[in-house]
């Protein structure tokens, strides 16, 4: 179970130092486990990125360190960004090609499919990745317990919140005006961090945060999918002979585009139920279940 704010008799600094370490102790942990492959702790070590961004998002206002910190977690994240990509150049391809009827791929495009997974399997010394992650992380972890703020209670978790979950609306209303690909990462980035901040805050209203949790987590992976097939059409149209003949390129863009179109409807739809408050009238209602819950140390 991913760390969370407590009830009773601990300070809001003393739960940000305790939730970071573990944060890092986590992500340290999948680096040392033996059993999965890299490519699947190079997933997990991303995800753990964004929870910590994601909680000191949430305590931005009163952590000086913020974007020292901020950087070092977001670098980490960075440099497992080939991997990544080449990775999902492959799962991007099956999505959009993948057949209701289960038929194998024409030849054209089965072709296309060998370059990409030979690509994705020779990309990246992911050993060498991970252990250098791994020494960023162990620093991280001493520097953590040691954290401090220049103030606390539920005012610094409001503010954090509220930039968190405007930034989101913001990104979302510019994603919907434009369709532009990095309006859209920058609004699934927002829902990601805004899913996290629920997750830590979730023992004050258990049901309600839940269900923040889930549809953050749905909006999150139908953004992640959109982002990852633009840049799927980038790569397309920057190297188009990587991908075949003049046909089958076209036909994996169209097919592209269409997934994308299927997805932004859906977004919107999550989007606009997610997001329907204006920040302030959200910090309030969670200040007024904070307070309920946290009682004379709120």
């Amino acid at each position: 179970m991913a760390p969370h704010f407590r009830r009773h008799d601990e300070s809001v600094e003393a739960g940000f130092r305790r939730i970071a370490v573990a944060e890092i102790e986590a992500a340290i942990a999948i680096i040392d486990a033996s059993g999965p492959a890299d490519a699947d702790k190079v997933h997990k070590v991303r995800r753990q990125m964004k929870a910590l961004r994601g909680l000191l998002r949430l305590m931005r206002p009163g952590f000086a360190r913020f974007r020292k910190e901020n950087r070092i977690f977001r670098d980490i994240a960075r440099s497992f960004s080939g991997m990544r990509d080449a990775r999902v150049m492959l799962d991007t391809f099956d999505k959009i090609t993948a057949r209701p009827d289960g038929q194998p791929l024409r030849a054209g495009f089965q072709a296309v499919r060998e370059r990409l997974l030979a690509a994705r399997d020779a990309h990246g010394d992911a050993a060498s990745l991970l252990a250098n992650a791994r020494r960023a992380l162990v620093k991280a972890r001493d520097r953590a317990q040691g954290w401090a703020l220049s103030e606390g209670g539920w005012a610094l978790l409001a503010e954090g919140l509220e930039r968190t979950y405007d930034h989101a609306r913001t990104a979302m209303r510019e994603t919907m005006a434009s369709g532009d690909a990095e309006a859209g990462h920058e609004w699934r980035k927002s829902v990601k961090y805004h899913g996290a901040q629920a997750q830590l805050l979730r023992r004050m209203k258990p049901g309600r945060l839940k269900a923040d949790m889930k549809a953050s987590a749905r909006l999150a992976d139908l953004l992640g999918e959109r982002h990852d097939i633009d840049l799927f059409l980038d790569h397309l149209a920057a190297t188009p002979a990587r991908f075949g003949d003049i046909v089958t390129v076209t036909q994996l863009a169209a097919l592209a585009r269409l997934r994308i179109a299927r997805l932004e409807r859906r977004a919107e739809r999550l989007g606009e139920k997610l997001f329907a408050d204006k920040p302030g009238k959200l910090a309030d209602r969670w200040g007024d279940w904070w307070q309920d819950w946290r009682g004379a140390n709120a």
